[in-house]
């Protein structure tokens, strides 16, 4: 059995810091972010309490080192900035459902996208499924992609793309939180493309000079537009294009790297996506990892409970999920989370938590990553994973 909490996470986190600084990058991306002692102020600020506190200041700190050894560009003070104002306001529940007394339910997705790489780094490890493991994915992606590079490359690129999808995969979570609260189209789209620098017109010519997989060739904005309504949560399809993007410095890169940042982009468009062929180990393995991490990750992710009346309050944070485990028997994986105790539990019911729900909603997630069966029979008795809420 593996025991997933914080300092499981932490280990992880020491352990991807073995990672090289990728030799491809230019000077100007190791440059450091000259905010980066307003970050830790900023998290001081937001986690009052001493233990969350220093919890945050060691993730984000191992964070922005890791980042910094793949892709510099994405881990800024400005940034934070967004994710805890943004974070905080879901957290009061302005996020609520118009028309109706229930709040939609809102947690962590501050230190989030860390425990979600972390989650994965381990199952690419030598302690982790069969299937998952570095050098299996690294062989699935050089079959799919690989000419210019081979063996030993392509294991380097598979784990700068995990870090770099896992650590961005929510990173534009607040347009879709703008989205809910405009209800707006025509509004959310010039916030999408105008303000984010993501204009058609630069994804178009982005596309144009993809190297790999689902963008290689696409360059008509009708099939881009239709790429992105496929998937339902729009934060998926905009945190993967922004991987690409102006920003993200993809277009004045090497080939390597522009192969890392496609991977990467693409395991995040589609880890939220219904459509099973979108969700296939065997065709997209870094983004089935993806869904299955994000979904695994549900230990020490707080909610905010508030006593009193919403603008003069004392608020809590409180994790429904406290710790979780895998355990394995032959081919078959078991998640089991552990829930918070009932004094915890019946707080969280006041924000909306209902724990019958939330074990149906949770068991039932793990249904669209079943049966991961292989095509050539490798796994001949396949693999599942199954989640358990206790």
């Amino acid at each position: 059995m593996t025991e997933m909490n914080h300092d499981w996470v932490r280990a992880q986190l020491m352990e991807i810091l073995t990672l090289p600084i990728d030799g491809d990058l230019e000077p100007d991306d190791l440059v450091g972010d000259p905010d980066s002692g307003e970050a830790e102020k900023m998290l001081k600020v937001y986690y009052l309490d001493t233990i969350r506190r220093d919890r945050a200041i060691d993730i984000y700190d191992y964070t922005k080192e890791i980042i910094g050894r793949v892709a510099p560009r994405f881990l800024k003070a400005a940034t934070l900035k967004m994710l805890l104002n943004f974070e905080w306001l879901a957290h009061m529940q302005i996020k609520v459902k118009l028309g109706s007394d229930q709040p939609k339910l809102y947690r962590d997705h501050v230190l989030h996208p860390a425990n979600v790489c972390a989650i994965g780094w381990w199952l690419m490890s030598d302690q982790g499924p069969e299937p998952f493991r570095l050098k299996n994915i690294a062989a699935l992606l050089e079959e799919q992609h690989g000419s210019d590079y081979h063996g030993q490359d392509w294991k380097d690129i598979t784990q700068r793309a995990w870090v770099l999808a896992s650590l961005n995969h929510d990173i534009l979570y607040p347009i879709e939180f703008l989205e809910f609260l405009n209800c707006d189209e025509n509004i959310i789209k010039h916030t999408v493309w105008e303000k984010k620098r993501l204009a058609r017109s630069q994804v178009h010519r982005i596309f144009e000079g993809a190297m790999i997989g689902i963008f290689k060739g696409q360059t008509s904005k009708s099939g881009l537009e239709a790429m992105i309504r496929s998937v339902k949560r729009s934060h998926a399809p905009l945190s993967g294009l922004y991987l690409i993007g102006p920003e993200s410095g993809y277009a004045d890169t090497s080939k390597r790297r522009k192969i890392i940042h496609e991977l990467a982009a693409s395991a995040v468009l589609h880890h939220h996506s219904e459509i099973p062929e979108d969700i296939d180990y065997y065709r997209r393995p870094l983004g089935y990892m993806l869904a299955l991490a994000d979904e695994s990750h549900e230990f020490g992710r707080e909610m905010a409970v508030w006593n009193g009346e919403r603008d003069v309050c004392e608020v809590k944070f409180i994790p429904p999920v406290t710790s979780s485990a895998i355990t394995n028997n032959i081919n078959d994986f078991t998640i089991t989370f552990y829930l918070n105790g009932p004094g915890e539990i019946q707080a969280l019911r006041k924000v909306g938590f209902e724990r019958a729900m939330y074990v149906t909603k949770k068991e039932g997630s793990f249904e669209r990553l079943n049966p991961l069966e292989s095509p050539s029979g490798d796994y001949q008795n396949g693999f599942s994973f199954q989640a358990k809420v206790q």
